[in-house]
């Protein structure tokens, strides 16, 4: 989580050159979002980047957290993945668009209007799951089976999202894209 995170803030930064100021969203209750934090302020600091963290806590808060991100001086959000904030992906894009925030999230959210994704393939890490149930329905113990990480990543980049936003996305970045 935190290596992804760290992507999406240099993606950002790549897509909008321009950019000083971004928001990312947090749910303090989720104890991974500190590492993926601390990593993205890292790598945002070394762009010379402000990276300005946005709690959210409940469903309720999202309207008023985006909204917050758009009368302050952040032009773009970055979305950490959570339970909270997949189950309301499209309410995020969706206020995210509304508000002319450029946003970088995961697929669903992209589907639903984000300017970009990146994370890892979805697929891809199904089918690994497969692979695993297999080996221990052939007897193999699951204590036995290696720790994988995912190796396959992919990025979206909404075009009808940046010609929305007025963004006009490097050719370089695009071709890229998955």
């Amino acid at each position: 989580l935190p290596e992804v995170c760290t992507k999406r803030v240099e993606l950002i930064r790549e897509a909008i050159p321009t950019l000083i100021r971004a928001a990312i969203l947090v749910n303090p209750a989720n104890p991974s979002h500190l590492m993926a934090l601390t990593a993205a302020q890292r790598a945002a600091s070394a762009l010379g980047l402000e990276l300005v963290p946005i709690e959210v806590k409940a469903r309720d808060d999202i309207a008023a957290a985006i909204t917050s991100v758009a009368t302050r001086p952040a032009s773009a959000l970055v979305a950490i993945e959570d339970p909270l904030v997949i189950s309301n992906a499209k309410q995020i894009a969706g206020f995210a668009l509304q508000n002319r925030l450029p946003l970088i999230g995961f697929t669903p959210q992209a589907e639903a209007g984000a300017l970009m994704e990146y994370g890892a393939d979805i697929r891809e890490l199904f089918y690994r799951s497969a692979a695993f149930v297999d080996k221990i329905l052939k007897g193999t113990p699951p204590g036995d089976l290696p720790i994988e990480r995912a190796v396959k990543f992919e990025l979206i980049v909404n075009l009808k999202t940046a010609k929305t936003l007025d963004v006009t996305v490097p050719l370089t970045l695009i071709a890229r894209a998955d």
